[in-house]
């Protein structure tokens, strides 16, 4: 039987799961397929603009090639072209599109063509597609802007990802964004990336509740968040790339500002730039309801990061997600965050001590997960890690994780010919990651033999290790591991979970 025989109740759903991109392609293939395909619930698929534009042919590639794309036939009259099967097809279909993403472009002659066609079926103030809920906007050298006429007041996303490397391309980044906020002024989700431009105003989108911002920020765009945009619930701002805090803004902005619904906060920057936002943020915003806090705060020195921190636990009481990166504190600050159940720790290791470990242990009775890692550039003296397998059984009666990543020594302690017994378990460890393990390659075997005493439930294990050049010698500074290590490493893992088996077995 051939496909096309196959009953209607049968060949919908099989379109149905089909990607936009795949969807399109099948009507490009079989004439037959065309209406079918086209037909099948636009609601639920991201379509393709200029792959729509193709399967109804009413563009090619141009001939310069690349993604540019113009209209077929080129410029006809406007009656004509309205009259084409092509055009009244895609007068059906725009209207139910709810998912739109443009990478592709179309010649300014044929956006500007296209207009004028929208203008004889559709009032000039209302969108080319009504109920656009979500439009994507993916260009390297394209001026975004010419695609407004698409959205209006159904959008609730917009993503756009746009290098503004000039000044006059940064002016039309601002246009745009002033345009899409007078046309959809119910948007909630905004994702920007790879943007240059400092000064943006997302308080023009008074109804976001979602920002994802990838470049670069300032001190002013923050307050003007603040202040237009109170239903903010996930901030995510990252890749900065430079200190672009405004000092004049810091000294004449508001001394606190305030995120009433914000839950989640990310700031990430790039490197050793852009430094100074962090701190800014978190010394002037009161964020009550403010449940993940990731923040980089790495130029700051021990006393001033406790403060700030101390600042944050009292007016964010509800935190129970905690990942600084690049801290010098004192660790048992990080007591205090009582409903913590995640901390990461991305630092210092060299002030680190057996007594913060406990305290933090005794003060956070629901922490699930503890991260201690280094930073990129070294924070961790990782020739003199801490944490040894002594230390690792005190968590492991003090505190019940469920995922635990730490650097480890086990250079100290006797492993052969057998490995010391423990009385310690980790009941509910599921994830463990050493990282680095620092360890003789002779003691690798013993090692896993009694991991596997030590956390007999765990289902994702991961060694980084270490080996000394030879015995007494100091651990070297942090490097690549070796061939013999990558191998040991992957050893060191079937072997911790053969150990494992058989300890379940004899149990």
């Amino acid at each position: 039987m051939h496909i096309l025989d196959l009953p209607v109740e049968i060949f919908v759903p099989v379109l149905k799961l089909l990607a936009s991109g795949d969807l399109l392609r099948c009507a490009t293939v079989c004439s037959q397929w065309r209406d079918l395909t086209l037909d099948v619930k636009w609601r639920d698929h991201l379509v393709h603009w200029v792959d729509l534009l193709r399967v109804l042919g009413l563009v090619e590639r141009s001939e310069e090639g690349g993604r540019q794309y113009h209209w077929v036939p080129e410029h006809c009259s406007i009656e004509d072209a309205i009259a084409g099967t092509g055009w009244r097809r895609l007068n059906e279909l725009r209207k139910k599109i709810s998912r739109l993403r443009i990478a592709s472009r179309l010649m300014s002659e044929d956006i500007d063509y296209m207009l004028k066609l929208q203008h004889v079926v559709e009032s000039p103030h209302r969108a080319f597609c009504p109920n656009l809920r979500e439009l994507e906007l993916s260009f390297g050298d394209l001026q975004p802007y010419e695609y407004d006429f698409l959205a209006g007041g159904s959008l609730r996303q917009f993503k756009l990802s746009w290098t503004s490397e000039t000044e006059m391309r940064t002016r039309l980044f601002a246009g745009t964004m002033e345009r899409v906020a007078l046309r959809s002024p119910m948007i909630e989700h905004i994702s920007v990336h790879r943007s240059d431009f400092a000064l943006i105003d997302y308080g023009k989108f008074s109804n976001l509740r979602t920002l994802n911002h990838g470049g670069h920020f300032s001190a002013t765009s923050w307050i003007k968040l603040c202040a237009g945009c109170p239903l903010l619930e996930d901030v995510n701002i990252w890749w900065i790339q430079g200190d672009l805090v405004d000092e004049e803004a810091i000294a004449e902005g508001p001394q606190m500002q305030q995120l009433p619904l914000l839950r989640i906060l990310h700031i990430e920057i790039m490197r050793d730039r852009g430094r100074v936002l962090s701190p800014y943020i978190l010394r002037t915003t009161n964020m009550p309801q403010l449940r993940v806090l990731k923040v980089d705060l790495r130029q700051l020195g021990s006393e001033e990061a406790d403060g700030l921190l101390s600042r944050v636990r009292s007016r964010s009481p509800l935190i129970t997600t905690l990942r600084v990166h690049g801290h010098t504190l004192e660790w048992g600050s990080f007591a205090w965050f009582g409903k913590l159940r995640q901390l990461d720790l991305y630092g210092r290791l060299s002030s680190w001590k057996i007594e913060d470990l406990e305290r933090i242990i005794a003060n956070l009775p629901n922490l699930a997960q503890l991260y201690i890692a280094s930073n990129p550039d070294g924070g961790i003296d990782r020739s003199r890690p801490a944490f040894t397998p002594a230390i690792v059984e005190t968590i492991a009666r003090r505190c019940q994780l469920g995922e635990l990543r730490i650097p480890l020594n086990a250079l100290e302690t006797p492993w052969m010919p057998e490995p010391p017994t423990t009385t310690a378990k980790f009941g509910k460890l599921v994830g463990l990651t050493l990282d680095p393990l620092h360890i003789e390659a002779k003691a690798v075997e013993p090692f896993a033999k009694y991991l596997a005493q030590l956390c007999p439930n765990v289902i994702h294990f991961e060694a980084a290790l270490r080996h000394p050049q030879e015995i007494g010698q100091e651990l070297e500074l942090p490097r690549h591991p070796t061939g013999e290590e990558i191998g040991n490493g992957w050893v060191m893992k079937t072997l911790f979970f053969d150990a494992q088996r058989k300890d379940h077995v004899s149990g």
